[in-house]
């Protein structure tokens, strides 16, 4: 295994590795300090009313800490100290009640041990791919988790209406967060990032679309004051200014040669001795380096297959295991 370092040198001893590694996501993760947002925040309207804010603030029950327990994958990848989802399903009697008592406390005093939040970053390769679109701009944000900034998070929140006290639960749980690489099995040392949000973590996702909303009221407001505008498929038909996610209804046909495509990919990889982690990260690498360009109508849509087809390619292979297919099942849901 090596590395390339920022001059493009490649490097194969591990004390070089480690720290390239180290440099590179210490870089990726560091504040630029954002000062102009105050443009964004102008845009967006107040969400959230009081009624709303009362019912994120009732206090968490124990059942309701039962249930997310519940919905942990019990073969998801185990966090640094080895324990998964599966030994809490299968030791909440002996363990349940510190847990319990461990989120309770968080509520109650708005305070997120460190630990918690460490998180061990792996290596996956990856090949970079370019497709020219003559009819539209695709804005592929790269790295988009590891770089919203967390002060933007904040003010999102907080000019969308959420409450003081859930912001500061937010901003505790993404802030709280240290990294370290994983190389040849060993871990570095930590990180300690100034933005990003953490990707496998159930609260992301959410975030990450409270940012992208600041984003779709920018657009919206200069497609109102005309200094933007968007296309129409018909003569008669809306005006779109952008889209941020593609419609899952699409015709599977569409997509045929791109499923011929993942299926050689994957040919043979069943075979290989990886963890049931390990075959996950596989599949989720092969569909994402995949983007698909598909004309239709005069116009380009640009949708990037992720695992919409590993339904059909891996289901129909009798030779996956139904130890993997469980594994696609939760990824896709």
């Amino acid at each position: 295994m090596g590395l390339s370092d920022a001059a493009g040198q490649w490097h194969i001893d591990e004390a070089s590795i480690n720290a390239i590694a180290v440099s590179y996501f210490t870089e990726i993760f560091a504040t630029t300090h954002p000062s102009q947002s105050h443009e964004i925040f102008a845009c967006v309207e107040q969400q959230i009313t009081d009624q709303d804010n009362r019912e994120l603030l009732k206090a968490v029950e124990m059942e309701e800490i039962y249930s997310a327990m519940k919905d942990i994958h019990p073969l998801k990848s185990p966090r640094p100290d080895g324990f998964t989802g599966s030994f809490y399903h299968q030791f909440w009697g002996t363990v349940g009640t510190e847990v319990i008592g461990a989120v309770q406390s968080f509520f109650h005093h708005g305070k997120m041990t460190k630990k918690w939040n460490h998180t061990h970053l792996v290596l996956i390769p990856k090949k970079k791919r370019g497709e020219l679109c003559e009819m539209a701009i695709k804005l592929d944000m790269a790295k988009a988790y590891d770089r919203v900034e967390w002060v933007f998070v904040g003010e999102m929140l907080r000019t969308l209406g959420f409450g003081e006290t859930l912001c500061h639960w937010i901003m505790e749980c993404i802030s709280t967060v240290t990294y370290s690489v994983m190389i040849n099995g060993e871990a570095t040392s930590h990180i300690v990032p100034s933005r990003g949000l953490r990707q496998g973590d159930p609260l992301s996702p959410f975030l990450f679309l409270i940012c992208a909303e600041g984003l779709t009221a920018l657009l919206r407001k200069y497609e109102e004051d005309r200094l933007i505008h968007g296309f129409q498929i018909r003569a008669e038909g809306v005006q779109i200014s952008h889209l941020l996610f593609a419609d899952d209804s699409s015709k599977k046909k569409v997509f045929e040669n791109v499923r011929v495509k993942i299926t050689q990919r994957l040919q043979g990889w069943a075979e290989q001795f990886l963890s049931t982690a390990g075959k996950e990260v596989l599949i989720k690498a092969v569909a994402m380096a995949m983007p698909t360009y598909v004309k239709r109508n005069a116009f380009v849509s640009v949708i990037k297959v992720e695992l919409y087809l590993l339904r059909r390619v891996l289901f129909k292979k009798s030779c996956i295991s139904l130890e993997v297919k469980s594994c696609v099942c939760n990824s896709w849901n």
